[in-house]
């Protein structure tokens, strides 16, 4: 596997490519801290726009932002796998008055040097473009990663911050 992502945050993460096939028989590669992250700590900070136009539809290596569209993370955060027990969330802040927005990758729980950086696929997505089983054995293990709206309501707000669930996912599966 070749990895041909831009390097642009090497000072905090790496991705690690696979030595053997991971759980299930998949082969894929992983992002991993390069240092000690804390919870709240912000490693990611970047315009909606940037890198990447907006993507109407989704595909497999897009993130949903909101009713806005798929964007796609050209560098290496491109490589966060799910995780039932995430590490970090995505969160987006959008400025009242311009309408700017920023797309952030946000700490959930103490990360260690080596520790894989990953997040939970329905936190901001209502519907995958491929569903997948999971195997990270978590305690809050949803078995199958097909979306928010696959996911019982009450179980989306008893988790709501083990996942990182954003506001904008927790409504729409609300219906509001």
């Amino acid at each position: 596997m070749t990895i041909r992502t831009p390097i642009v945050y090497s000072d905090i993460v790496e991705i690690v490519e696979p030595e053997n096939n991971g759980e299930g028989g998949i082969k894929v590669a992983t992002l991993r801290s390069k240092i000690a992250l804390e919870p709240g700590q912000l490693i990611l900070k970047t315009p909606l726009t940037y890198p990447a136009p907006l993507y109407p539809t989704r595909d497999f290596t897009t993130v949903q932002i909101e009713d806005k569209g798929h964007m796609k993370f050209e560098n290496e955060f491109e490589y966060m796998n799910h995780s039932c027990a995430p590490t970090a969330a995505l969160t987006i802040d959008v400025d009242p008055e311009s309408g700017a927005a920023n797309v952030n990758i946000k700490v959930l729980k103490p990360i260690a040097p080596g520790q894989d950086i990953t997040f939970f696929y329905p936190s901001t997505e209502l519907e995958m473009d491929e569903p997948f089983d999971c195997w990270c054995g978590a305690p809050t293990c949803i078995k199958h990663v097909s979306g928010a709206r696959a996911i019982p309501l009450a179980d989306l707000e008893a988790n709501h911050e083990v996942w990182g669930i954003t506001d904008y996912t927790l409504k729409q599966c609300r219906g509001e």
